[in-house]
């Protein structure tokens, strides 16, 4: 299944099957704890506390869950960052991993450039009607590395 553009100016995509993906970032608060490299400060673990998948909650990320219904419409990926640092660049890779026919295909990525006093940075995916029932996963890289990966399910 392969996914085609039909517009760009905020990186709306088309699947098969009239899904739609929409994908944004903003900046918030949150808590919690993930452990990173913590023995070199330069490296990317250092930088994230926290990534989770959540719900939607008008637009930003509300409870965190692992599992979705297909009627749920926009899901999150949010990552708490230890030291915002400005200028770092960040890239939200979603995949399908199995779902609707489709097996281990990209749907889009989102980068992302780090602003000051930014705490918090998400990408979410939206679409208008039900997801295909599978495996999905978000790989989540800090200037350039893959640093962390989180799945999740559609039943």
């Amino acid at each position: 299944m392969k996914l085609q553009p039909i517009k760009s100016n905020r990186g709306v995509l088309a699947l098969p099957l009239c899904f739609c993906f929409v994908i944004a970032c903003s900046s918030g608060n949150t808590t919690g704890s993930v452990n990173g490299n913590a023995s070199n400060p330069n490296s990317a673990g250092s930088l994230i506390n926290e990534i989770y998948l959540a719900k939607d909650d008008a637009g930003k990320p509300g409870d965190k869950a692992e599992v979705f219904g297909p009627d749920v419409r926009t899901i999150h990926c949010a990552v708490e960052l230890k030291v915002p640092a400005p200028g770092t660049k960040v890239k939200f890779s979603w995949w399908i991993v199995s779902a609707a026919g489709a097996e281990n295909e990209k749907i889009n990525d989102f980068e992302y450039v780090v602003k000051e006093n930014e705490e918090v940075v998400h990408s979410n995916l939206t679409i208008p009607n039900t997801w295909p029932q599978g495996k999905y996963k978000v790989e989540f890289y800090v200037n350039n590395t893959l640093e962390k990966t989180v799945n999740f399910t559609v039943e």
